[in-house]
This record gives structure tokens, sequence and C-alpha cells, in this order.
């Protein structure tokens, strides 16, 4: 098993960490874009696919890596192209109060587990990230890794939003 955290250092900036070694980087670039950076070699753009639409796209040189969008139940329905293999994911939290969650494989197993932790003396967040066994050596481990946490923090800003504008009411 193999694990990961993720740290939060600025506002829109998480590191990677397996260890002490930094393995990777997200940076929210500006409102639903951001840019991941795997052992400072492979830089991935996520952007959606449009104003009105929930599918974004995550893109290296140009060429789509990764494209995901939720659907109905909630879940985050991922189709990754990495190193030309096509493989499905599914990501999606569990638990009484939906604060784990979970990337799913085509089989429906548990690829990892992200679990956040809220720092109340920082303001910042912490992700810890349990690899399951057997995946450890999957293609884009790490920047799917990172594109969990962009798409925690885009629920929980989309949730706010929400919240925010029945208050309003």
């Amino acid at each position: 098993m193999k694990s990961y955290i993720i740290k939060q250092e600025e506002r829109r900036l998480y590191y990677l960490y397996e260890g002490d070694k930094i393995e990777g980087k997200l940076y929210f670039k500006s409102w639903r874009k951001a840019e991941i950076l795997v052992q400072n070699t492979t830089l991935y753009n996520i952007e959606s696919k449009g104003f009105w639409s929930g599918t974004k796209y995550m893109k290296e040189k140009g060429k789509i890596v990764l494209e995901f969008k939720q659907n109905w139940k909630g879940h985050i329905v991922m189709v990754s192209n990495f190193n030309h293999a096509e493989k499905k994911y599914s990501f999606h939290s569990k638990g009484v109060f939906k604060n784990k969650y979970y990337l799913y494989d085509e089989e429906e197993r548990v690829v990892f587990e992200v679990e956040p932790h809220f720092k109340w003396k920082s303001f910042k967040t912490e992700f810890n990230i349990s690899v399951n066994a057997g995946h450890e050596n999957i293609s884009g481990i790490e920047a799917l890794c990172l594109a969990s946490v962009y798409w925690i923090q885009e629920k929980q800003q989309d949730d706010t939003a929400a919240t925010s504008s029945l208050g309003m009411l």
C-alpha cells in the first residue's frame, strides 16, 4: 500500500508528498482552471469544456488525458487515457458525513481513498491518500490523486455557493 499526503501551502497551491519527497503540485489558476505538475516533468492543464458544461478536461500538451464529469448520482465519472490506454474510473464520497472519498476502477475496486483533514490552526487542508495494493503503479496515479483534490475543492465551492444562494431567498 502506497500513501501520499497533499498539503495546502497557499490558498490556491497544493503539494503532493510521498514521504518527504514532493511528487507533484496542484495550482488553481483561476475559477475552474488549474495546473498539475507531476515530478517536475509533466504539466497538465484542467479546464472546463465550456461555461455551462460540467465536463472538465485534463490536457497534456493540448491532448486530452483525462475527461471527467459529474453524473446524476453526484459521482465523478472519469475516462483516462494515460500512455494511450483508456481506463474508466468513478470518484465519490462515502460515509455518514461524506468525509471520505474513493476512486473506483471499472470493476468497482477501490483504487485509492482520500481523507481530508482541515487544520483549524492554519486554516489549511491536508489530504491523506492511501493507494490500495495492486494499484500503486497504474499510469498517472499522481495526477489522479491531484485531480481528486481538484474535484473535492470544486465540490466544496459549489456546495458553499448553493448554500449561500439559499440564504438570500
